[in-house]
């Protein structure tokens, strides 16, 4: 009963932290939809490269530890030790080893007060 609690509380918490504000008509994403300042703490579902590349699989690579920085076997966009600007991901293209996300930045109005 105690684990299943601590699911539901999770659950309860991961709801709230992708909520949408609205301020002033307009929706302002946070939490997982978002980053802030370099995206170093993203931790979001997006899977794809601003010019709509695949993300890889980062148990593909070797340049980065596993379990760091939110990286292990999935294709999510990350920016492991704010490397760049913003969330990227190796890409499965082979022409192109890597590129930024498209995640967007978080709207600074849509803060928790």
């Amino acid at each position: 009963a105690a684990a299943a609690a601590a699911v539901l509380a999770a659950g309860v918490w991961e709801a709230a932290a992708i909520s949408v504000r609205t301020q002033e008509g307009s929706a302002a994403v946070r939490g997982y939809d978002c980053y802030e300042g370099t995206g170093a703490s993203y931790v979001g579902l997006k899977d794809m490269t601003v010019s709509g590349r695949a993300c890889k699989n980062w148990m593909d690579q070797d340049k980065f530890p596993q379990g760091a920085d939110g990286l292990g076997n999935h294709n999510y966009c990350r920016n492991p030790q704010g490397s760049k600007a913003k969330p990227w991901c190796y890409t499965m293209d082979p022409q192109v080893e890597f590129e930024l996300c498209e995640v967007p930045e978080c709207d600074p109005a849509a803060a928790d007060p």
